[in-house]
């Protein structure tokens, strides 16, 4: 059977690149970011979604707007909470499958699973061990590139990462979801 290794880390860390470094081994990558971006496809979430921050989440096409919605709930803690009541039991579900449909397949050995919030979210669970990465606490340059090419200015990357109560100074979780102290 496969093994299941949850990826973690802050905005910035490198979870894509480790992430893609492993896929290019042979390694099934499910990618949280992209069941949330899936999640918020979802008409009876995009729906609770447009009912609670109104119409200023939604694009010209009513599809919910990533950028602004994480304006939002970045800048405060509990809208963050509310997002996430709404989008992580879906994230959860679809993970399970992922993960069951990957163990399925007699050639994949190794499951990564890229989700930045895993503990904290209670999705550890599905996973047999925990891959950590480090944020640097001085990072180089003005701004953090993700896939695609978006960039967020490094004064942006450190409010979300204080916001989520992240950084060097986060407490860390292990796979249990007991606490640790920082390093």
């Amino acid at each position: 059977m496969a093994i299941v290794v949850g990826l973690i880390g802050g905005i910035g860390s490198g979870k894509s690149r480790v992430a893609a470094a492993f896929a290019g081994y042979g390694a099934r990558v499910i990618s949280g970011d992209t069941l949330g971006h899936e999640a918020l496809d979802q008409p009876q979430i995009k729906k609770k979604v447009a009912e609670r921050w109104g119409s200023r989440v939604l694009d010209r096409q009513g599809k919910i707007d990533r950028p602004a919605l994480g304006t939002i709930v970045f800048a405060d803690a509990a809208e963050r909470k509310e997002l996430e009541a709404l989008v992580h039991p879906y994230i959860k579900g679809r993970l399970a499958e992922e993960i069951a449909a990957a163990r399925a397949n007699k050639d994949v050995n190794l499951i990564l699973v890229d989700a930045a919030v895993m503990v904290e979210a209670g999705w550890s669970e599905h996973c047999d061990r925990i891959l950590f990465l480090g944020l640097l606490e001085h990072l180089p340059g003005k701004a953090v590139a993700f896939p695609g090419g978006s960039l967020l200015d490094i004064a942006d990357v450190k409010h979300r990462l204080e916001s989520k109560g992240g950084g060097s100074t986060r407490e860390r979780s292990d796979a249990t979801g007991r606490k640790k102290s920082p390093r």
